[in-house]
């Protein structure tokens, strides 16, 4: 589906769902990609989202789509791992918290039964939880005393046994299932652990030879008096300590790993990283063997009138007929398009691809000759009337055009086989341990798109096996301090994220199937709010409107002016908008473009942000194109706005929203399946929480935290 129609989705989701529905939670994948840096971990950072033109010092009080942009993400469920308060560097960005929102997307609820015994908190069948194991799995999660006080509610409480009970049913599917045996499992494990012992490591670090003192801090403050002028040591202390931190991170870190190189024994045999390359020969026998892939299709340059069909057919294929009467009849082609057209007509023409439009369409315009204008050709979602200028047959690209293609392709064949032949050969070795070129590869193949175009090449693959030496060092380091016992909790609260993920997508992910049938009674039943919404290009006129008396009447005497100057009155001719702009506007931004705001203006799908934008969408988006508005207040300034371009609201057709009704369908089965198993789950384990126990259980830790 066209990328443009996911900035309408949301106002069509949002419509479509019914009310109460949970929002569907982000998925994230399983496999865990090892971070090759040497202290800290890095992910690779997000797309910014597409830069919004505002006038000069505004907020812009209008929605601005410059660049159709993907569906904001869902929020987040009701109800996730509130109490994973131990902070998991990777895992808990990587996995988050599943098992308390896969197994209990609602409260459980409180039972007024007697308990079996008066510190039993809950059962399931085969166990019961005590009192004794809340308070315990509530320190191990909540080393801090100090935090652990604004624990107290039953609600906390509540939330703490849902989140044991969730943890004890994804340990059963686990053991039915043999899941951590899984090969994909192992190797998440052994990634996210590493992550933690780092991250402790690091941490100790701070704490120790890396650490800012008190002593370093005031040394720093004397030293530099002048620079704080009359602020005190107090006042300044964090700026100083995290300038003194930034410092000696990096010198540190280096010279850490630098003795770490010293006193371990590391043999390398970085050739292998270097397979060869193709040879003539090869990319000859390739480029024949694959010549279908290299046949440039014909392609056909145009000058186009475009006429959206919306939700006018009629109306459309008239004004189509209009233009071809008006061609015949001798008029200009730029003339006619520059008055009917929905589409700009650049100066060099268009050029299409065979089979980039609708069949339709290059069957009319393929036998076509040059100078030679169609008739009116319907293809998906307009009528077209089109001139051809210059016809590229289909022909057979030589291999000298292609060669570059065809090397990287033969390279990368190249470079799979070699990997996999000498798999079992060691690329280097730390302390006796072999690291072999098969483990290099497989965690190289890992690496996200992002990360792995810093290490492309054979000199990037180098630099990334070094790194890796440096990690696996550092590794080594956390094991021979202990850390990866000191850590043994952290880590089995991230096992039983990863198991309930995997649970997730065994019981639920994968059992998911939409049907093209189903797809296309979905259409039918939300047809009305399938609707692409009326857009607007607009220039306009900004004067501020300053404090009121004097100012507000200046305002308005300019603005008024301005106005009469583009809107004269009967029988007279304005001015050009984009000077009168360029002369009264006082967004210099768009001022000196003739006032013209970049990107379309159109309704969106923020509820909050509507409200407030909605007077300005109100004057502006019911203009035709070139129509000017009336001086009008909006967000302490006066606006003369002009429609340069319009597009009509009209309905989604169903190829256009197939992907995104697919999307929506899954989401809904997901959402169906996870309380299913929900559901069976508890009923299969028979789980009861004693409310009596709770609330008494509460009580003593409000009192034990006033004391």
């Amino acid at each position: 589906m066209a990328e443009g129609w996911r900035q309408v989705w949301d106002d069509i989701r949002r419509s479509m769902r019914r009310k109460g529905a949970v929002e569907g939670e982000e998925r994230r994948d399983m496999a865990v990609p090892p971070d090759a840096g040497a202290l800290s971990v890095g992910t690779s950072p997000e797309p910014e989202p597409a830069s919004v033109p505002r006038p000069e010092a505004e907020a812009g009080p209008w929605t601005v789509q410059s660049e159709p942009e993907p569906p904001a993400a869902p929020p987040p469920p009701r109800r996730v791992r509130l109490y994973r308060w131990m902070p998991v560097a990777l895992a808990a960005a990587v996995i988050g918290g599943f098992a308390v929102y896969l197994l209990l997307p609602d409260p459980v609820g409180m039972t007024g039964r007697r308990p079996p015994a008066p510190n039993v908190v809950a059962t399931f069948r085969g166990g019961r939880i005590t009192v004794e194991d809340v308070r315990r799995h509530l320190a191990e999660l909540v080393p801090d005393q100090d935090t652990r006080r604004g624990f107290q509610g039953i609600e906390d409480y509540q939330g703490l046994v849902e989140e044991m009970i969730a943890d004890e049913l994804v340990r059963r599917w686990a053991s039915g299932r043999n899941a951590e045996r899984d090969k994909n499992f192992q190797h998440v494990m052994k990634h996210i652990t590493e992550e933690i012992n780092l991250d402790e490591l690091h941490a100790q670090m701070h704490q120790g030879p890396m650490g800012v003192t008190e002593a370093d801090v005031q040394a720093y403050y004397d030293a530099n008096r002048p620079r704080f002028g009359d602020q005190t040591l107090e006042q300044v202390r964090g700026q100083i300590r995290a300038t003194l931190q930034q410092q000696r991170e990096s010198g540190f870190a280096q010279e850490y790993l630098a003795r770490l190189k010293e006193t371990a024994t590391v043999t390398r045999d970085f050739a292998l990283l270097a397979p060869p390359e193709p040879e003539g020969r090869e990319l000859e026998a390739y480029y024949e063997a694959n010549r279908t892939r290299y046949v440039l299709p014909a392609q056909a340059v145009v000058d186009e009138i475009r006429l959206n069909i919306g939700q006018a057919e009629g109306a459309a294929g008239e004004k189509a007929a209009r233009a071809l009467t008006r061609l015949r009849a001798g008029e200009d082609f730029a003339s006619v398009a520059r008055d009917l057209s929905e589409a700009p007509l650049p100066p060099e023409g268009t050029t299409v691809r065979k089979g980039e439009r609708d069949p339709a369409y290059d069957a009319a315009v393929l036998a076509l000759q040059p100078g030679e204008t169609s008739g009116v050709i319907r293809a998906g979602d307009a009528f077209y009337v089109v001139r051809l200028r210059a016809l590229r047959p289909e022909r057979q690209q030589r291999l000298d055009e292609v060669r570059d293609q065809v090397r990287r392709a033969v390279r990368v064949q190249k470079e799979a086989r070699w990997f996999a032949e000498n798999a079992d050969r060691t690329l280097f070795t730390i302390r006796g341990r072999r690291y072999t070129l098969g483990e290099f590869w497989t965690e190289y193949q890992e690496l996200p798109e992002a990360f792995l175009a810093r290490y492309q090449g054979v000199e990037g693959r180098r630099a990334l096996a070094e790194r890796l030496i440096e990690r696996l060092l550092l590794l080594q380091d956390s094991y021979d301090r202990l850390l990866d016992a000191k850590n043994t909790q952290q880590v089995e609260e991230t096992r039983l994220s990863v198991l309930a993920q995997m649970l997730e997508q065994e019981e639920v992910d994968e059992k998911i199937a939409v049907s093209d049938q189903e797809l296309a009674a979905y259409y039918q039943e939300h047809k009305k709010e399938l609707t692409e919404p009326p857009q607007v290009r607009i220039r306009y006129i900004m004067i501020r409107l300053g404090a009121p008396g004097r100012d507000r009447v200046r305002a308005w005497a300019k603005a008024d002016e301005a106005y009469k100057q583009l809107v004269p009155g009967v029988l007279q001719k304005g001015r050009d908008f984009a000077e009168v702009a360029r002369r009264y506007s006082e967004d210099q931004a768009t001022a000196a473009r003739g006032g013209e705001l970049s990107g379309w203006i159109r309704e969106g799908p923020d509820l909050l942000a509507e409200l407030a934008e909605h007077p300005f969408h109100e004057q502006t988006l019911g203009l035709r194109t070139g129509e000017i508005s009336r001086p009008f207040e909006y967000g302490g300034a006066i606006y003369i706005v002009q429609v340069r371009e319009r597009k009509e609201a009209r309905p989604l057709t169903f190829e256009e929203t197939k992907e995104l009704l697919r999307e929506e369908l899954r989401q809904k089965k997901h959402d169906e399946l996870r309380a299913q198993l929900s559901r069976k789950l508890l009923n299969e384990a028979r789980v009861v929480i004693y409310g009596q126990t709770l609330r008494q259980l509460a009580r003593e830790a409000g009192q034990a935290d006033r004391r």
